[in-house]
């Protein structure tokens, strides 16, 4: 490449012996050439089709954690059954919480008999501060009978149970904030997916058109439209399917920050990702084949704006570092 153009700019120059450039006429071909370059560069879309992969998922997924600690009594919904809004899932017990029940109850009965005393006695002053005292035993109480009602735990929504807690957790005590059961509506669906930050520039907005491809159906696609793209990139995977060591398409590190520990299997309960990724939901429309949440498979969206010219130097600057990259390490 660089003789044939040190010919043409030597030629330029000097020209030949029998033979003298037009370098007017070529100055306006040059002209004439960037001037279509830019124009196309300038009005001219952008061929930007973002991919990412997906992982399907319940919408909404309701997922129900325990809000008062205790020993798990009952479990009465495993994954698969289907639920109704306010149905029992988990049944939890906390004796201490009883005990402290009990005894405000009773300290209650009889810092309202003493208010009736002093009360019918006359005496304004010890009768304002058993009022006090009355009113904040009161609010105890109402803040243990919260407590004790949340050790029962209902479905929050209609729906298929799609994840519940081992029946070996039967008898063993649960923190506050632990999972119990997902539920999920088992006719709408969403795909989760994980887009890559260079490709931030063409999907700023919601509402673009996506065409989903599943793993495992077929070769069938589906469709959806773009409802969410979160704009701060993070390390956390939104479901465990992203990782590369579960046959996942994105690239993870072992994660010991939380003091994660490896399963059963020898995996780490905990990943992160190597590079930074962007959340963003595709709400899916009417699959000709039946989803199932955790499955997955790979997005296409068709940038809505963008122009050709910044798309060219964008992948010429990347094309450009991985060479480097490859070249120098």
């Amino acid at each position: 490449v660089g003789v044939p153009i040190y010919k043409i700019l030597r030629f330029l120059a000097l020209g030949t012996a029998t033979e003298q450039p037009n370098r007017k006429q070529f100055a306006l071909a040059v002209a004439f050439v960037l001037t279509i370059v830019l124009a196309g560069g300038h009005l001219l879309p952008a061929p930007t089709v973002v991919t990412a992969p997906i992982v399907v998922q319940h919408d909404p997924l309701c997922v129900v954690r325990c809000k008062t600690a205790g020993f798990v009594v009952e479990l009465t919904a495993t994954t698969g059954d289907v639920v109704s809004k306010g149905d029992v899932l988990c049944r939890l017990e906390n004796a201490e919480l009883a005990a402290q029940q009990k005894e405000v109850t009773l300290q209650l009965a009889e810092s309202t008999q003493r208010l009736r005393s002093y009360q019918a006695a006359g005496e304004a002053a010890a009768y304002q501060i058993e009022l006090a005292a009355t009113r904040n035993l009161q609010t105890k109480q109402q803040e243990l009978d919260r407590l004790i009602d949340d050790l029962i735990v209902t479905a929050p929504c209609d729906g298929a149970v799609v994840s519940s807690t081992s029946t070996d957790r039967v008898g063993t005590y649960i923190e506050t904030g632990s999972e119990i059961v997902a539920v999920g509506s088992p006719n709408v669906m969403k795909a989760v997916g994980m887009m890559s930050q260079d490709d931030w520039d063409f999907l700023k907005t919601t509402g673009m058109r996506a065409s989903v491809r599943i793993w495992g159906a077929s070769g069938k696609q589906t469709s959806g439209v773009v409802t969410q793209v979160r704009p701060r990139a993070q390390t956390s995977l939104p479901h465990f399917s992203f990782a590369a060591p579960v046959g996942g398409d994105l690239a993870v590190i072992q994660s010991l920050s939380n003091g994660a520990e490896p399963d059963a299997s020898g995996q780490f309960q905990d990943w992160e990702l190597t590079k930074p990724h962007l959340a963003i939901e595709i709400q899916l429309e009417d699959p000709p084949y039946r989803l199932l949440s955790g499955q997955t498979g790979v997005a296409s969206i068709r940038a809505s704006s963008g122009q050709l010219g910044p798309y060219v130097v964008q992948h010429l600057r990347q094309f450009i570092r991985d060479t480097i990259v490859k070249s120098h390490g």
